[in-house]
């Protein structure tokens, strides 16, 4: 097996090579239900560094009278971080499993490879994987009887030095289940812009967002056979991105039964799930950065609730019946991720600065005028102006001194054009924090 074979390589090198560092964890981990499997497992103390890690994620089929299971699912590995009595997890690789990798669930029966691994670089998270880690392994299955999956997971430390070193990250959001499509429950109540702190001592940045798309049937068959535009807003740089896959049928599980070639929104059956990253602008350490994102339009007009629906040859069922029509959904999670020079040691990761805080503004949508609220732990110097989505000052509400406390500042944009701006509240100090704002005539 494919653990077994890392394990003798490194053991067989030659003594004079300092060898890669090995660390097994799951080994052949019966999964058939969609819940977490978590342990605790030893890996390299704190401080140490190395120039890249690779997670070596193996799925197996049990043995007789089990199977694979044979549908292509969702799954991921995670970190879970205590803090305190609470903890946070991290996913650091996301999978959709193979569809019908035996052969055995339709013709041509008994011709798939019955395993697959995965190699996915993990190098961004080696600061989560020092000392006792706590993995969370979870694949969304529902077989519930022999069927399922048999998973190792290990890692490769490559010995070198990193250019950079990654030693914060921050989890922008983590939406396991978001529903697209649907007017009357609209995804801006759960995915929407917001400030996170960049340390001052972060030497770069990057924003990383891992989307997949499931659900079919639906208006433009989404969200699975879906192309659509995603957007990234980072301040005022804007990025895009095509959330779709044209390389399906290149994966390490070759063959499979079924569609599994066919292009898709980032669920690919049988391979590993791309991220999308995009650097942080440069200068923006010991600051605040504006996030957001979203993608374009969509109504998904093929669902229950929707009086209007009429079956037709793209929607031959306004009904869920998750049998070719199922929900359209996001599983998205969002992480900023911050590097700095190669240390010895982990440092503490510092907090944001209580002096100032630009509350959310109240109405928002709004038309004409719109207000924002202000926060200052003490009395200072501050501005507060109004930004176009390219950058440029449309009018500035303050600037000057406050004192400590509470202040209100009213935007009238009539005369504005609809649309999308910024108002961003700074300080000579340093330090920053911007809101969206959306005017709707």
């Amino acid at each position: 097996m494919r653990h077994l074979s890392l394990l003798l390589a490194l053991l067989l090198a030659p003594a004079f090579a300092q060898a890669d560092e090995l660390v097994g964890t799951f080994q052949q981990e019966f999964q058939n239900w969609a819940t977490a499997h978590v342990d605790t497992f030893s890996f390299p103390p704190e401080g140490s560094l190395y120039a890249s890690v690779t997670m070596h994620y193996l799925i197996e089929c049990p043995s007789s009278p089990g199977d694979c299971d044979p549908w292509d699912r969702l799954g991921h590995v995670s970190v879970i971080v205590p803090q305190g009595e609470e903890s946070e997890s991290f996913e650091i690789a996301r999978v959709i499993t193979p569809y019908d990798i035996t052969g055995n669930f339709g013709p041509p029966y008994g011709t798939g490879p019955g395993s697959c691994t995965w190699d996915i670089d993990v190098s961004d998270y080696q600061h989560l994987l020092k000392g006792e880690v706590i993995l969370s392994s979870y694949i969304e299955s529902w077989m519930g009887n022999e069927n399922g999956w048999l998973v190792s997971i290990d890692f490769t430390f490559a010995d070198g030095t990193p250019e950079l070193e990654p030693y914060a990250i921050t989890k922008t959001w983590d939406l396991n289940h978001l529903v697209i499509g649907n007017p009357d429950d609209p995804v801006s109540q759960y995915l929407y812009g917001r400030n996170f702190w960049v340390d001052s001592a972060a030497e770069a940045a990057k924003m990383r967002i891992i989307t997949t798309g499931h659900g079919q049937g639906n208006t433009d068959n989404a969200a699975e056979f879906s192309n659509f535009t995603h957007f990234l807003l980072l301040d005022f740089n804007e990025f895009s991105h095509q959330l779709w896959r044209d390389d399906c049928n290149t994966n390490p599980c070759s063959g499979q039964g079924g569609t599994w070639w066919y292009a898709r929104a980032n669920w690919c059956p049988g391979a590993s799930v791309d991220p999308w990253d995009n650097m942080l602008p440069e200068g923006s350490a010991g600051d605040s950065i504006y996030v957001d994102y979203w993608w374009q339009g969509y109504e998904n007009y093929c669902r229950p609730d929707n009086e209007d629906c009429v079956p037709t040859g793209s929607c031959p069922d306004c009904d869920f019946n998750y049998n070719g029509h199922t929900v359209p959904v996001y599983v998205t999670e969002g992480q900023l991720i911050q590097y700095r020079s190669p240390q010895t040691s982990v440092r503490a990761r510092q907090g944001l600065p209580g002096a100032m805080r630009l509350q959310a503004p109240f109405p928002n949508p709004f038309n004409p005028s719109t207000t924002l609220p202000i926060q200052l732990d003490r009395p200072g110097s501050v501005a507060l102006g109004v930004y176009d989505l390219g950058g440029r000052l449309v009018e500035v509400l303050h600037e000057g001194q406050l004192e400590a406390g509470r202040h209100s500042f009213q935007w009238d944009a009539a005369g504005r054009a609809s649309g999308v701006y910024f108002a961003r509240l700074s300080s000579p100090e340093g330090g920053s924090e911007t809101r969206k704002l959306l005017l709707v005539r």
